[in-house]
């Protein structure tokens, strides 16, 4: 038969649910602004019956036990939040690092390359008009040197860049490693806690946010496991699995985006370490086209100009400076030769050696509309303008798909936080729901408390 406190017994079940279901609601309220929190449930559960004979087997319901308190979250918006997350941060990096490569240039801008090859030419023309004129002479010096400077400033920015983006990798790479170590950490502490029957909801939620957090730096695939650990791929490289982490190599290739050092070579497809790798390819290439561009001046310019004669009587003298023997150098020292930079008279503008000739300074002058082969058949300055064309190109593309990733992710932010996030006015009007219902049980503890009472009353007599 059921005891006489079976009801005591069932109202104190119902007294710990639901304040079980109010500390949920508070912890809610208090976690309303934390970041990666997911808004936690309580489900009940009706406890064993208590089966008794009487005429035949009864069964008597024993009231509410809290069967589980479960974390409000879509794993599969979970997942689309990770790729758009990664993909964005790629494209928002690559996006201002091309912004960066048009701002060295200055293009479009009285300050820019383009403007000071066509002053360059500009000023031979002015010397072929008049070759007697040092002022002219001067001028092309002028000129030459700001050409030379320009090109030269622009391609030691590029490689001061590739320096600080060398930085920015190796920090990337380091912050990969760290929030590997922190979800294996996690990883274990999960596990443990599950083994104990525990529910650890807000160790989950951590573990979510470093997953979310290393989405932004590189491209992420998890794999749930039976004991409640997760397993986390770089594409071919395994971050963590069931024995720990890995720490990620810190060697690169950015010509192909992958890191090296590993077994098989990891290829970074998004995530602010894709952006980054794919900067330095950028700005290499930015760099070799200023090589292309001041190897081929030297060649064109110097062939002209050591065929002719200058004031000073002197022949065989290069304009731009340049080796001897190939390769040539590149942007990185471009300038004008020494003699020139000596002195403007130094600056041929005939092949006659007349003063008043100005053949070979006309000759300099008509090259900028002269293609040239190894620039792909372009003229000096359509081959500059048109790369940066491509820049120009390149900037606005990347930034458009950057907001199309973060319309994107705001749209599955959105929708993640219907489902996971935590509704002050939904936790109130709950919160008021479980108090009626404590009070409820409360009461009826009460009431059986009294029946009871004079029931051991009635026996004293």
């Amino acid at each position: 038969m059921p005891s006489p406190f079976h009801g005591i017994d069932t109202s104190a079940r119902a007294l710990r649910a639901f304040q079980r279901m109010l500390e949920t609601t508070g912890h809610n309220i208090a976690n309303v602004n934390t970041r990666g929190y997911s808004r936690q449930t309580v489900d009940l559960s009706t406890s064993e019956p208590l089966r008794y004979f009487q005429m035949g087997e009864r069964s008597l319901g024993t009231g509410v036990i809290v069967g589980s308190i479960n974390r409000s979250r879509d794993l599969f918006l979970e997942s689309r939040m990770r790729n758009a997350t990664g993909d964005m941060t790629r494209y928002q990096t690559m996006a201002t690092n091309v912004k960066g490569i048009l701002g060295v240039l200055r293009e479009p801008g009285a300050d820019g390359i383009s403007a000071a090859l066509g002053k360059f030419f500009d000023s031979w023309s002015g010397l072929a008009s008049n070759p007697a004129e040092n002022a002219n002479r001067l001028a092309v010096q002028t000129a030459g040197k700001d050409l030379a400077g320009r090109i030269r400033a622009a391609w030691q920015e590029f490689n001061t860049q590739n320096l600080q983006k060398t930085d920015e990798i190796t920090s990337a790479i380091a912050q990969v490693n760290d929030l590997g170590k922190t979800i294996s950490d996690l990883n274990d502490q999960i596990r443990a806690q599950l083994a104990t029957g525990g529910q650890p909801n807000d160790l989950m939620d951590s573990r979510d946010l470093a997953i979310r957090d290393l989405s932004q730096l590189v491209n992420v695939n998890t794999t749930q496991l039976g004991d409640g650990t997760i397993t986390v791929n770089v594409s071919e490289f395994t971050l963590v699995d069931t024995t720990g982490y890995r720490t990620l190599p810190d060697t690169y290739d950015p010509a192909t985006g992958r890191i090296t050092g590993w077994t098989v070579p990891v290829q970074i497809r998004s995530g602010q370490l894709s952006g980054l790798l794919q900067s330095v390819g950028q700005n290499q290439a930015a760099m070799d086209q200023l090589d292309d561009l001041a190897n081929n001046l030297r060649t064109h310019i110097n062939t002209l100009h050591l065929t002719g004669t200058n004031p000073n009587g002197t022949t065989g003298i290069r304009f731009f400076n340049d080796v001897a023997v190939p390769p040539q150098t590149g942007a990185v020292d471009f300038d004008l030769s020494a003699d020139v930079l000596a002195d403007f008279r130094n600056i041929s503008n005939s092949t006659s050696g007349a003063s008043g000739d100005g053949g070979l300074a006309l000759s300099i002058a008509n090259a900028r509309r002269t293609s040239i082969a190894a620039l792909g058949n372009k003229t000096f300055i359509d081959f500059h303008k048109d790369e940066v064309t491509r820049l120009g190109g390149d900037a606005a593309f990347y930034q458009s798909v950057a907001d199309t990733q973060s319309a994107i992710l705001n749209q599955i932010d959105q929708q993640q936080q219907s489902v996971s996030g935590v509704n002050l006015d939904d936790e109130m009007a709950n919160m008021l729901r479980f108090q009626r219902a404590y009070q409820a049980a409360a009461k009826t503890l009460t009431t059986f408390d009294q029946v009871t009472e004079d029931l051991i009353n009635m026996l004293r007599r």
